[in-house]
């Protein structure tokens, strides 16, 4: 909310990289961001191997991962602790259906 367009444009790069790459270096994050910004850097942390990773970023990306793989088990017909599913979803008209 307080950062002017150029530091939002390289924030959401920076996200971008770590989403696809994982945790930065301090050379990575200056590279993409050409110069140290105080302002951005306070947005992440640092782990014990001194790489930077923004909090929130990595829990929405694990939300979204567990999510994602609860649905892939639900159309596999596999409850959470591997057993399978006694029906499958009532609500999916027949010829919809995955068969197990």
């Amino acid at each position: 909310m307080f950062l002017n367009d150029e530091q939002v444009g390289k924030f959401i790069r920076l996200l971008c990289v770590q989403h696809h790459k994982g945790r930065l270096s301090e050379k990575h994050m200056l590279n993409i961001y050409k110069a140290y910004d105080s302002d951005i850097f306070e947005m992440y942390s640092k782990d014990n191997k001194g790489l930077f990773y923004n909090e929130r970023l990595e829990t929405e990306a694990t939300r979204r991962s567990t999510y994602a793989e609860s649905r892939r088990n639900i159309a596999k017909g596999i409850k959470s602790n591997n057993k399978p599913l006694k029906t499958y979803a009532k609500h999916i008209p027949k010829h919809m259906e995955i068969e197990i």
